[in-house]
């Protein structure tokens, strides 16, 4: 059962890493899209409808493909004040709750 437990988290682990590589992927082809409309608008004159529709849809998607990963790796804000007075149980707990509703 332990070793089973390792592996489903081996296989979280790397979706993970894959799900953050493809918000970071969103969050260049939102920098890309912008210049893009920028030289279209300002440049050529001929400005794109489309654009910013896209780019609200990416921002959505990097944010929510970003979570899990951020979240792995211990980049969300804390209240630390409190969870460094806790003891290693309650503060497990702690965890377990917030990694809950971050899946939900």
């Amino acid at each position: 059962m332990n070793r089973t437990l390792k592996k489903a988290g081996v296989v979280i682990s790397r979706i993970n890493l894959w799900l953050g590589i493809c918000s970071g992927c969103a969050a260049a082809l939102i920098m890309l899209l912008t210049g893009f409309e920028v030289v279209m608008r300002y440049f050529l004159n001929r400005p794109t409808l489309w654009s910013v529709e896209i780019s609200e849809y990416l921002l959505v998607a990097c944010a929510y493909l970003g979570l899990a990963y951020t979240l792995e790796q211990g980049g969300h804000v804390r209240v630390e004040l409190i969870i460094d007075r806790l003891q290693p149980g309650a503060r497990r707990v702690l965890n377990i709750i917030a990694f809950t509703l971050a899946v939900i």
